[in-house]
């Protein structure tokens, strides 16, 4: 026994002599040496055999240089960046690919852990080796035992960075993924998925780890080697979040790196924690609760944005264009939020691809359809029901999306305190559907369509029907990694019937019709540098009736008149260029130029320019011919936007924007009307012209949980149209003599706090805004205010809005909402008199006062079903409270001349509080 203890130490003894030696030291050197070369001058200089598998190697040659370096040293280096790794065992050199061979056993290895057998040979010699597969993270869906390749090997040598790219989907419904966050490695570089989920990153070539991060989705995290410029897809899962803790980690630091000033993305899953009006999930509420962003009030369709007329709005359904965005009189949009998969507004920086509004873009998209099971979802309330469907056709390839809503709501009108509102009706519709392809990997295809119809009915005289009608058939074609492309097809179309039958003699049905066809080809390039191209062409074709009326029953005696159709072209060339400098400072630089030709036929009237423009100033007339062009209009729209980043939590950028309107809205209401009417640029009527300036400075505060903007920003404009004192804007034959040009200003300041996680989490926003108009000329007829600036009709200089959701538990929240506004300008009479016998009234300047300023708070309690994972259907109870203190906030003031003299009314649509509740499901 003592003879063995002391073999035992003897060896020890002498095992640790040898480890003590210095480790050899080898001179080598490679000159445009193939792989198998290279493995051979190592065998002859260290006497060591190396193992592998000719398959491993490719064509590449090496040329280095070691002086006196060790083995570890030598094979480190020269493996740095493949996929090979190495170990020096028993004087042996084993090679593996993408496996580390390890000489040692963890704890406990061959009690739990499972094996897998490789065998790798050379020369005739195979071994034989076991590895345990690693375990994924929790929470993170990559299998991480595998090292994923991107490109081609045998470029790994070429110089410079190259491009990983993909799409992102949703794992359970193959729905793609917009505004996920991907990044690599200690975080750069990042970028976000587009609207179609693609995704564009340059790298380094080597080894990296990519990773996502998603509000409602499974961080991703995955090994990936990438030898060149290649395509990664990831699929992501939903996150599943234990009752006792809730953590939302979203779009990180896109607020700081992102580049666009003034963009918002709009938050689907926040909707339905938002006190509801009437019960109903509505994108433009949560819309209006940002900076920048007003409504009129309440009833009134449309929204203004920094101070522009609602007109200066282009609102967009997956690339068509949305007329009227509302229902009910205002009270609903259009939008069902079931289908909706993303919207974003832009009102500060306008990508070049877009145009034709001076004032925002907001996009919104619909939801591909679940390319993997059905799937359905809905809701019921006391003012509405709705219900979608998403159909797998083929599984992952193609899905059907199908969704419908409806009102019964005529019960609400008797809540308004105006009689006339009280006996009255409406209800409206819509349905959506959406049919989406996958063709193959690089080619995906969709068909879009939307109808909506409105009909009400006030006070029994007038019948009021409006319909939208939008298709939209979108072709996704990805090239390479490099370069990808969209072709959008898209028609839309708005018109409205007003049919009034109270007094037979004078019964009569009005209408207006609006078509627009579009077609754009969009391209982005990613070129493996710090550039990042887009560029593409526009083209959208415009078809007025601008009005019809028509005698309504046999007893009518009103006469038929029919205005002459209008007809444009209006076409744009764009190109923008995202250059980042590095990870500090990045500039966006664009520019599109836009045209647009009127065109025929139509009989055009030429005024004579030394007398006010009236029908009696009129010196020539002149036919067109179908689809002549006789007016032109065109220019360059400068887009430019840069970002700095003082440190990793605060940024500053600022942004400049030139935009070109060649549409305009004819209304002679404060806010948009079913009966208002469209018009296009022509030659007397000029294309309006906005220019802004903006600058901003971000931060993120209290460990990344608060994010902090402020941005001012001033507007000129140019060629803004509003209308003469008494002006007939409704079948005007010679409608540019009741109309003026003038310019405008708008300045305002804007402020956001927002907390994403935690259990109370909302935003705060305030509005400093004002906006301006001069209408100036020599003709006194043409004069508005003595030609002095005054307040435009939706400036309301300050707007205050807090929007919060407390989590009382996983499935208990409370949510409270409060805005204030300055109320709105408003004429006012000052004075009357008599004249032959007739009451004249004097009204002071154009909107020298104002309406009483608005405030109103509304509060829900929100109520989610069991949180099982395995249930026929998850629901979701909302109960609401909208204008909780029942304030009587003035909608508008009217005069009424009465023998006492000037009666002032006000009329205000919900003086009361509207309780509502609402039951929401989805399976």
């Amino acid at each position: 026994m003592k003879k063995i203890i002391l073999f035992f130490l003897f060896s020890f003894f002498l095992f640790s002599l040898q480890a003590q030696e210095p480790e050899t030291q080898y001179t080598l050197r490679f000159d445009q040496d193939t792989w198998a070369e290279v493995f051979e001058k190592l065998e002859q200089e260290t006497n060591y055999p190396v193992f592998y598998t000719p398959e491993w190697i490719g064509p590449q040659r090496i040329s280095r240089s070691y002086e006196s370096k060790s083995l570890n040293y030598i094979l480190s280096d020269l493996l740095q960046g493949t996929r090979l790794k190495y170990l020096v065992y028993k004087n042996r050199i084993i090679l593996s690919r993408d496996i580390a061979i390890v000489d040692e056993l963890a704890d406990g290895f061959l009690e739990k852990g499972t094996g897998s057998s490789d065998t790798s040979r050379t020369n005739g010699t195979a071994f034989t080796y076991e590895r345990e597969i690693p375990r994924p993270e929790e929470g993170n869906q990559a299998d991480t035992s595998q090292i994923m390749e991107v490109g081609d090997p045998s470029r790994f040598n070429e110089p410079g960075q190259v491009q990983l790219s993909g799409y992102i989907r949703d794992a359970e419904n193959g729905e793609s993924l917009a505004g996920v966050v991907v990044y690599a490695d200690d975080g750069q570089p990042i970028t976000t998925s587009d609207v179609n989920g693609y995704y564009s990153l340059r790298l380094e070539k080597g080894l990296h780890i990519i990773k996502t991060q998603f509000a409602t989705m499974q961080a991703f995290s995955q090994e990936v080697q990438v030898y060149s410029s290649g395509s990664l897809d990831i699929d992501l899962r939903s996150k599943i979040v234990s009752l006792e803790q809730i953590t939302i980690e979203s779009e990180r630091d896109v607020n700081i790196m992102g580049i666009e000033m003034g963009r918002y993305k709009i938050d689907i899953e926040t909707m339905k924690n938002i006190p509801k009006v009437l019960g109903e999930n509505d994108i433009l509420l949560v819309m209006l609760s940002l900076p920048g962003v007003q409504k009129l009030g309440e009833g009134a369709a449309g929204f203004n944005v920094r101070g522009g007329a609602a007109d200066q709005n282009l609102i967009l359904l997956n690339e068509s264009t949305i007329y009227n965005p509302s229902h009910f009189l205002g009270f609903f949009s259009i939008f069902n939020a079931d289908v909706i998969k993303d919207a974003e507004l832009f009102k500060g920086f306008i990508p070049a691809d877009q145009g034709g509004r001076l004032s925002s873009i907001f996009e919104v998209n619909l939801k591909d359809g679940n390319k993997k099971k059905f799937s359905a979802e809905g809701g019921i309330s006391p003012i509405t029901s709705r219900m979608s469907f998403e159909i797998p056709l083929k599984e992952n390839k193609t899905s059907l999306l199908l969704g419908g809503r409806t009102t019964y709501s005529d019960w609400v009108l008797n809540l308004v305190d105006d009689v006339s509102i009280q006996n009255s009706e409406a209800s409206f519709y819509d349905v959506v559907a959406r049919l989406s392809h996958k063709i193959n990997d690089n080619n995906s295809l969709s068909l879009s369509g939307y109808l909506s119809r409105d009909r009400y009915k006030l006070s029994f005289d007038s019948l009021f029907r409006y319909r939208n009608l939008n298709a939209s058939l979108q072709w996704q074609h990805r090239y390479n990694s490099k370069l990808q492309s969209e072709l959008s097809a898209t028609y839309s179309q708005y018109n409205y019937r007003v049919e009034f039958d109270a007094q037979p003699e004078e019964a009569f049905e009005l209408g207006f019709l609006i078509r627009e066809g579009n077609l754009k080809l969009d391209f982005n390039l990613f070129p493996g540098s710090r550039h990042q191209f887009n560029f593409g062409a526009q083209s959208k074709f415009y078809y007025l009736e601008p009005g019809f009326i028509e005698n309504f029953g046999s007893e009518s005696l009103i006469s038929n008149r029919v205005l002459p159709t209008e007809r444009g072209l209006e076409s744009a060339l764009y190109f923008s260029d995202l250059i980042e400098f590095g990870p500090r400072f990045s500039i966006n630089l664009g520019l599109r130029y836009s045209m647009f030709n009127s065109l025929g036929a139509r009989t055009v009237f030429q005024y004579d320019p030394s007398l006010p423009r009236e029908e009696f100033a009129i010196v020539d007339t002149v036919r067109v011919d179908n689809l002549q062009a006789f007016q032109t209009y065109h220019g360059p729209e400068w887009r430019i936007s840069g970002r700095y980043s003082l440190d990793e939590l605060s940024s500053i950028k600022l942004s400049y924007n030139r935009t070109r309107q060649y549409i305009h809205l004819l209304s002679n209401t404060v806010s948009v009307a079913p009966t208002d009417t469209w018009k296009l640029s022509d030659n007397n009527i000029e294309p309006q012209i906005g220019d802004q300036i903006s600058l901003g400075y971000y931060r993120n505060i209290k460990e990344n949980t608060i994010e902090a903007s402020l941005e001012i920003y001033y507007r000129w404009l140019q060629n803004t149209l509003d209308y003469k004192i008494g002006a007939e804007l409704i079948l005007n034959p010679n409608i540019e003599t009741d109309v003026i040009q003038g310019r405008g200003k708008a300045y305002g300041l804007e402020l956001l706090f927002r907390k994403r996680s935690g259990r109370l989490n909302g935003w705060l926003s305030y509005t400093y805004s004002r906006t301006l108009l001069q209408l100036d000329s020599p003709f006194p007829q043409e004069r508005i205010n003595q030609g002095q600036f005054f307040p435009a009709n939706y400036d309301k200089p300050h707007d205050i809005t807090l929007v919060s959701n407390y989590k009382l538990s996983r499935r208990y929240s409370f949510s409270f909402n409060f805005t204030y506004s300055t109320g709105r300008p408003i004429t006012f009479p000052t004075g009357q008199y008599q004249l032959a016998g007739e009451q004249i009234i004097l009204y002071s300047d154009r909107n020298d006062f104002r309406i009483p300023d608005y405030w109103r708070v509304d509060i829900g309690f929100n109520v989610e079903g069991n949180h099982k994972i395995k249930k026929l259907a998850h629901s979701f109870w909302t109960i609401s409270i909208y204008n909780l203190f029942g304030r009587d906030n003035p909608y508008s003031v009217y005069f009424v001349a009465e023998e006492e003299g000037i009666q002032a009314y006000s009329l205000t649509i919900f003086g009361s509080p509207i309780p509502t509740i609402s039951y929401n499901f989805k399976f």
